[in-house]
């Protein structure tokens, strides 16, 4: 596998790419999006050989679509199915963001769990309409009836 330099330069392309920023200035939601893109791009080229592979010895396929590629528990999980968690911490750390300060959720509603609980205690308030998904009504109310 590649090192840490190799996945640094990946990583530095993709924010010159996606964003039109070079790496240095580049805010840690950038630094961490483009590092998901580099590991999709990787997942891919991995999922495209192994596809040839076994399409050339005539197996059978099952086939799994995920609706999203969620940046969390799956960018941990695959960064470590595959081999690379330090060689990938070290290289984002290298653009100044902490993984330290980084919390991986299991998905969106999980990550509004933590940050609307986190910020609530007595004398908060919150202003929200019932527009609202329920991943942002349902903490928000609790927290209500809790805190008053």
């Amino acid at each position: 596998m590649q090192g840490v330099e190799f996945w640094k330069s990946k990583i530095s392309e993709s924010i010159r790419t996606a964003y039109g920023e070079i790496p240095e200035s580049a805010d840690y939601s950038h630094i961490y999006d483009a590092a998901a893109e580099v590991l999709k791009g990787l997942l891919a080229e991995k999922c495209a050989s192994s596809a040839a592979r076994h399409a050339s010895r005539g197996e059978k396929r099952v086939y799994y679509m995920s609706m999203e590629f969620l940046m969390g528990r799956s960018l941990r999980n695959n960064l470590h199915n595959l081999g690379l968690t330090e060689d990938f911490e070290a290289a984002v750390a290298s653009f100044g963001a902490d993984p330290e300060n980084t919390v991986f959720t299991l998905n969106c509603t999980h990550a509004l769990n933590y940050a609307i609980k986190g910020l609530a205690r007595r004398g908060v308030h919150f202003v929200i309409s019932d527009l609202e998904h329920n991943a942002v009504l349902r903490p928000v109310h609790a927290c209500a009836a809790e805190y008053g």
